[in-house]
């Protein structure tokens, strides 16, 4: 599966790195939180941590910019999963926020979309429960903080297709990390 567009939902230490990550791996990068000045500090965060690969020389000034225009901050939830091909969910590890956030992903996403989520500790298979989708639902935890930690643990649930095992196992890989 081609993936164009990720949407991030939480903006948080986790949503905005893997934000940035997928940015710098050259997706649109749809950042969603419910609090404009999280979504602020979120872009800020990404900016300043951009910043310091380039003055590292691990980026080029004009790629800053790039991946910058390519992170979109998002107030509402359907506008930033509206066109998103992967959704990876960063939200606080509350088991009842994560289903409620979840189904409302699986409402509003188009329905070829994966939906992963960045938990270490909530069973995949009682969070894809939640969805009218459970094949496309996927563990993907990225270690704190995620623009500097190399690995990716990839958890499936019971119902978890192999092409969506495929495709986030790919995705991690572009993003530069181990699984």
């Amino acid at each position: 599966m081609e993936l164009r567009t990720i949407a991030v939902i939480g903006s948080g230490i986790m949503g905005n790195g893997i934000a940035q990550l997928a940015a710098t791996a050259g997706h649109q990068a749809h950042m969603h939180d419910a609090y404009p000045e999280a979504l602020d500090k979120a872009l800020s965060l990404i900016k300043d941590s951009l910043t310091r690969f380039a003055r590292k020389g691990k980026l080029q000034e004009p790629e800053v910019e790039q991946i910058i225009e390519r992170v979109h901050p998002e107030l509402d939830l359907h506008t930033a999963v509206r066109e998103a091909d992967y959704v990876i969910e960063a939200v606080p590890e509350d088991i009842d926020l994560k289903c409620r956030v979840f189904r409302e992903i699986d409402e509003k996403a188009p329905s070829h979309a994966i939906i992963a989520s960045n938990t270490s500790q909530y069973s995949i298979t009682q969070i894809a429960a939640a969805t009218s989708r459970p094949t496309q639902v996927i563990g993907a935890h990225f270690f704190n903080p995620p623009v500097l930690m190399g690995l990716v643990e990839v958890v499936r649930g019971l119902e978890t297709s192999d092409e969506t095992l495929a495709t986030t196992i790919e995705l991690a890989k572009r993003m530069g990390k181990e699984v």
